[in-house]
């Protein structure tokens, strides 16, 4: 079978690596995702454990040449649905995306032609078809356009790979978990992590606690499927094998307990992630999301103004990885007065470390005062975030620096 795990550019990198971790061939990283081959235990076993991808596909009708839509539908008619629909009695959906097409003007109408090639299949094997749900289908297809060629696919995992389901309280503003994972991995935390060190993360505008949870949930090498178990589209799918599901189940929950509990032998009761916000009610959800992840004994959450930290707030080398407020309805605040006395502050107080910050608004990104910031772009959906990033020389390693200039200096002088 083949895959294709959904992901933001930049973040198939870290994609690639969870299928290399969980062994899968032919692994190749493309734009906007990654492909690998495996069973459908692989792709269930994928589902359970990535934090980076926000979609799991399976391919189910290869690439081929379409030049109008009388030939998408052609080539829709041939291909076995009932497979996947196994009964007149499934409802489905089907899903496009796709460009670089020139015949192409509407995705949607095009999405409609697979539509009736499945329904028209259909007809002709059962006598009758199967209802559309657009709310909660039992399958869904993908139709993917790529110039001028069409590809089909199954949705393995649904659409809500990317929401672990652990924010119980509600928030007005929260941030989706796979972007607080691509944060993480946009640090140096995830790299470093991947060499055996464990940062601290700091999150001056916690809001509901994603970036904190986050971390914590990949530094104790927790499995993220498990926190809703009941999510996925393959759940729903005639091949799906129930025995299958129970032992890796049954396997993540060791690996999960192991992690969390490697993690607690490291911290030895103190945490290692650090929020703060100024509004009591944000702490408290953020708590509660905490605790819902199964990482509260990790994370710490106070009520502190991100303008006026002080460096005990920021142990040594951690990595500040932040989501400010942003957006029109927020522009009264005085946004980039805040931006620019946050990021000031942190310059002053912070030792060695990182800042990676996300906002929703370019103009707010160039608030940030260092001249050697970095900044690039990400999508979440259909927003375009700016990242601003920025390393941060220690004490120790200034010193470090003062003391060859020295040496050079003394070196000359003799």
């Amino acid at each position: 079978m083949k895959f294709f795990a959904l992901c933001s550019d930049r973040c198939a990198s870290y994609t690639e690596k969870e299928c290399e971790k969980l062994g899968f061939k032919n692994i190749n990283s493309v734009r906007g995702g990654v492909y690998f081959e495996g069973s459908f235990k692989d792709g269930m076993n994928f589902c359970l454990h990535s934090f980076f991808s926000t979609r799991l596909l399976l391919e189910i009708a290869p690439p081929k040449k379409v030049n109008n839509p009388e030939e998408l539908y052609s080539y829709a008619a041939y291909v076995e649905w009932e497979k996947w629909l196994s009964s007149k009695d499934k409802t489905f959906l089907v899903t496009a995306s796709g460009g670089e097409t020139t015949w192409c003007r509407n995705i949607a109408s095009v999405s409609l032609k697979m539509k009736d090639a499945i329904c028209d299949r259909e007809r002709t094997i059962f006598g009758e078809r199967s209802n559309i749900n657009k709310d909660n289908p039992d399958v869904v297809f993908h139709l993917f356009l790529d110039k001028s060629k069409a590809s089909f696919y199954v949705d393995f995992s649904s659409r809500s790979l990317s929401h672990r389901h652990y924010r119980v309280a509600n928030t007005p503003v929260y941030m989706q978990e796979n972007i607080a994972a691509a944060l993480l991995g946009f640090s140096p935390f995830v790299t470093l992590l991947q060499k055996g060190k464990i940062l601290n993360v700091v999150d001056p505008f916690v809001g509901s606690g994603t970036i904190l949870i986050e971390a914590a949930l990949i530094a104790s090498g927790s499995v993220p499927g498990l926190l809703d178990q009941s999510r996925f589209g393959f759940l729903k799918l005639p091949t799906f094998c129930k025995d299958d599901w129970d032992k890796l189940l049954e396997n993540a929950q060791k690996e999960d307990d192991k992690g969390k509990q490697a993690l607690r032998d490291f911290s030895k009761g103190e945490p290692l992630f650090f929020g703060y916000d100024t509004d009591d009610a944000m702490i408290e959800s953020a708590n509660k999301n905490a605790q819902a992840a199964g990482v509260a004994e990790f994370i710490r959450f106070e009520n502190k103004d991100a303008t006026l930290l002080e460096r005990s707030d920021i142990p040594s080398g951690s990595c500040v990885i932040t989501d400010p407020p942003y957006g029109k309805r927020m522009a009264s605040i005085g946004l980039k007065p805040l931006y620019f006395r946050f990021a000031e502050n942190l310059g002053k107080i912070i030792d060695g470390g990182s800042l990676t910050l996300v906002t929703g608004d370019e103009e707010l990104s160039l608030a940030i005062p260092y001249e050697d910031k970095r900044i690039f772009k990400i999508l979440s959906g259909a927003l375009t975030l700016s990242v601003v990033n920025k390393r941060f020389i220690s004490e120790e390693e200034k010193a470090e620096i003062e003391r060859k200039k020295n040496e050079e200096k003394q070196r000359r002088i003799n």
